[in-house]
């Protein structure tokens, strides 16, 4: 994954408060993996959430992730009728890797009139009882 100080081409169409926002969740989800027992460069899967208005935005979402496994779920919210989940391949897991795929996550979700909702990283192989992280 291209690190996270290269900019990304469209971050002038996403919302800059939105964006500052889930720049600071990810931050916060990257310290908490840290004291669940992540090093930096660990091999894993980043698991990117968004939510679609529908099947229309869905199929212009999915296409910027080729090849990249994704699973498509009603939801209950009147606004948002489909949660949308992209599983990265593995990669090495860093704060710049994070960084980056959450920049290029919010033009794709701005985009396609999808919204970002976050990640999720399956945490099993680092402290017993701990599933998945959400932020």
């Amino acid at each position: 994954m291209p690190r996270a100080n290269m900019s990304v081409s469209g971050l002038d169409r996403v919302n800059s408060e939105e964006l500052e926002r889930q720049r600071a969740l990810t931050q916060a989800l990257w310290s908490r993996l840290q004291e669940q027992g992540l090093k930096d460069g660990t091999p894993g899967h980043i698991e990117c959430c968004f939510l679609a208005p529908g099947d229309a935005e869905v199929a212009r979402l999915t296409p910027g992730f080729p090849d990249w496994p994704c699973t498509v779920a009603a939801n209950d919210h009147p606004k948002w009728s489909r949660l949308v989940r992209i599983v990265s391949p593995q990669v090495h897991l860093t704060k710049d890797a994070f960084m980056h795929l959450l920049e290029v996550s919010m033009v794709a979700g701005a985009d396609s009139a999808c919204v970002f909702d976050g990640f999720q990283v399956d945490t099993t192989g680092l402290q017993k009882g701990k599933r998945w992280w959400l932020f």
